[in-house]
């Protein structure tokens, strides 16, 4: 049977159907072997042409002997002065690697992992990890790199330099997150399907129920944990031991207590998010540019809660995108520009993870802000995002969007209008040197590139208002009145 050890029997019938000739391939199915198992055992013991069954038996049986138990890594784990029994310890890290294993979990990662369990300091360096674990460096440190992606575990620089791992501090309730995150996008992919069928449609209420039951219970488990999180986290103190770059003769050091978190999402209502994203506004340089100044992200804000209301985007996502979409000023005329979004979404980050904001919406709103810029060119994935998109660039359309060209314009030192020819009759739009050329170059461009349907109507009502305008404006610059 597959996974047995070979018989003296089996040894024979493979040395007779080598000498018949036959290949690995079909010894193996006769055997119901794996063709490795085969092909292993054939060059071990002479090769084809001297395999010898009753030799190659014999030689196994022998290896078997000089064979030696794999010794129990002396670990922090195991060390005497708690008494522990070593051989108990070694079984629950196997259990427990074995267990991470059959979740998912890369098997090399998972032995990693259950030894920083198991560890008192809840560090250990790629040194101690090969020993420990009887491994390759290539094989730990291929296998620590994916776990520091994944937020599992963090890179500590100790004494002399080296490299220490140690647990992320939340590493069992991230793999709750990411859980939450899929449900999250399968209730988005209903709603979204629940809208393409029709929502009054049989098959459309159906997916609309299942969305909305998947956004419920996805939002309740998230709440959960980031309390939970709180509760648990919040009141460690001096359990983890860590090592100081600058001690001296190897003594350990204790951490100070765990900082008590900032109230999250259950003690703070979103008016009360609301105010604290509004302080960061008032204590960040946002340069002198008129079209984005405190009164630019109120109304994005405003608007994008409008269009959250009709197409059933979260506000956990869309809110808090809103109010810090364009927290990095780069001014429009700097060639950075292109990257402004991407350094807001990373601010937004650092600063939404030091006031504890729940950790389940940070990266689809890290995406609205990203795929909000014009110049970005950013695709956005999400119904959220698009609302946030969309609400931006509807500030640039309508009576508002009117001011704000002209004043934009005035700030670069662009003229209204060229003179000679005002709405390019002979020329091409430039609106690097008239501000009405903007109109054209981007605004109008704008309206049509909106996302959602409430979107894509506000805009087309603000796009006919400013060609209103501009036929009135016309007609004041030809002298004649109407």
């Amino acid at each position: 049977m597959p996974g047995d050890r070979l018989t003296q029997e089996d040894r024979r019938r493979i040395a007779a159907w080598l000498t018949e000739g036959l290949t690995y391939t079909e010894i193996a199915r006769r055997l119901n072997r794996p063709k490795s198992t085969i092909t292993r055992e054939v060059a071990r013991n002479g090769g084809p042409e001297d395999y010898r069954a009753d030799h190659a038996h014999q030689l196994t049986r022998l290896r078997a002997r000089r064979r030696k138990p794999i010794p129990l890594p002396a670990t922090p784990a195991t060390a005497a002065a708690y008494g522990r029994d070593p051989k108990a310890v070694f079984a629950f890290e196997q259990r427990l690697a074995e267990l991470m294993i059959a979740t998912g979990c890369p098997r090399m990662v998972a032995r990693i992992l259950s030894c920083l369990f198991t560890t008192d300091s809840g560090d250990l360096t790629s040194a101690e990890l090969v020993r420990r674990l009887h491994v390759s460096p290539a094989a730990v440190s291929t296998a620590t790199r994916w776990a520091e992606e994944q937020g599992l575990i963090v890179r500590e620089r100790g004494a002399r330099g080296k490299q220490r791992y140690t647990l992320e501090r939340k590493v069992g309730h991230r793999s709750i997150l990411a859980s939450v995150r899929s449900n999250e996008l399968l209730a988005e992919l209903s709603r979204q399907g629940a809208g393409i069928l029709g929502r009054t449609t049989p098959a459309g209420a159906r997916l609309d129920k299942a969305g909305t039951f998947l956004h419920l219970i996805s939002q309740d488990l998230a709440d959960s944990v980031e309390r939970r999180v709180r509760e648990v986290f919040g009141a460690w103190s001096c359990l983890k031991t860590g090592r100081s770059g600058s001690r001296s003769g190897g003594r350990r050091r204790v951490l100070s207590p765990l900082r008590a978190p900032v109230a999250a999402d259950k003690s703070r209502g979103m008016k009360d998010w609301e105010a604290l994203f509004v302080e960061k506004l008032e204590q960040t340089d946002l340069g002198n540019d008129p079209a984005h100044d405190l009164a630019h992200f109120s109304r994005v804000v405003a608007t994008a809660k409008a269009l959250a209301a009709e197409e059933g985007a979260r506000l956990e996502v869309v809110v808090p995108a809103a109010w810090l979409h364009d927290l990095v000023n780069v001014p429009k005329n700097d060639p950075r520009r292109s990257q402004a979004s991407r350094l807001s979404a990373e601010e937004a980050l650092r600063f939404l993870r030091s006031a504890e904001y729940p950790e389940a919406f940070l990266a689809d709103i890290a995406h609205a802000i990203e795929a909000h810029s014009f110049s970005a060119g950013i695709e956005p994935r999400t119904l959220e995002a698009k609302v946030v998109q969309d609400a931006d660039r509807l500030d640039g359309l309508g009576a508002i969007g009117i001011a704000r060209c002209f004043a934009v314009g005035g700030l670069l030192g662009v003229r209204f209008y060229d003179p000679r020819d005002p709405f390019a009759k002979q020329r091409s739009w430039n609106d690097r040197e008239n501000a009405i050329d903007h109109f054209y170059v981007k605004l109008f461009k704008t309206a049509e590139s909106l996302q959602t349907s409430a979107g894509r109507r506000e805009g087309a009502r603000r796009a006919e208002f400013m060609r209103q305008y501009l036929d009135r404006l016309a007609l004041e610059i030809g002298g004649r009145m109407a």
